[in-house]
């Protein structure tokens, strides 16, 4: 596991030195469009520089997996996180599957890593994707939950306010065998 660790940092170093040569050009195209006043250029270099801060954000989960670096939760939107992730997601999804995302409308701000849930997003859209080979629906519900207090010897959920997130598709499921392997 600490050579894995060392090869995933090594990596993820290596990645983020190409990322930063990939957003500083595509910051410079940016800039350049809109002084031309090219929208539409405009709009491809930015999806560029979203792209590149979406790889860092990738290569910082990398970084933490080896122990070098840490994670960095803030208090953010699940929704608004999802939201700028659903071209992506649905991209990962491809043509033959449909992706809906809801949020209750008082949906509460949480404590998370940006990049955390962005990856566990996209395998689970990935995943759902690969369960539905002739296409299907991806729902993805952010919602308020309130945790109470359990009675002794009932489970143990430390009571509080939380932000749940409930990914479900029409696919066909887990296949028995790889139950035991999900978690």
């Amino acid at each position: 596991m600490e050579a894995l660790g060392r090869l995933t940092g090594g990596v993820a170093h290596e990645f983020n030195n190409l990322l930063t040569v990939v957003l500083g050009n595509a910051t410079s195209l940016r800039l350049a469009a809109q002084t031309r006043g090219d929208d539409h250029e405009v709009r491809k270099a930015s999806a560029i520089e979203q792209a590149a801060q979406r790889g860092g954000r990738l290569a910082a989960q990398l970084l933490a997996y080896s122990q070098r670096q840490a994670l960095l939760p803030r208090i953010l939107s699940v929704f608004d996180v999802l939201s700028n992730l659903h071209d992506l997601l649905s991209r990962a999804a491809g043509e033959a599957v449909q992706l809906r995302l809801h949020a209750d409308d008082d949906l509460w701000r949480c404590h998370l890593d940006e990049g955390e849930l962005e990856a566990a997003a996209l395998n689970l859209v990935l995943n759902a994707r690969d369960a539905m080979p002739t296409g299907g629906l991806v729902s993805i519900t952010c919602r308020n939950e309130r945790v109470e207090a359990a009675p002794l010897g009932h489970g143990a959920r430390t009571p509080g306010d939380y932000v749940r997130l409930d990914v479900a598709d029409s696919g066909i499921g887990i296949p028995e065998e790889l139950h035991q392997r999900v978690f």
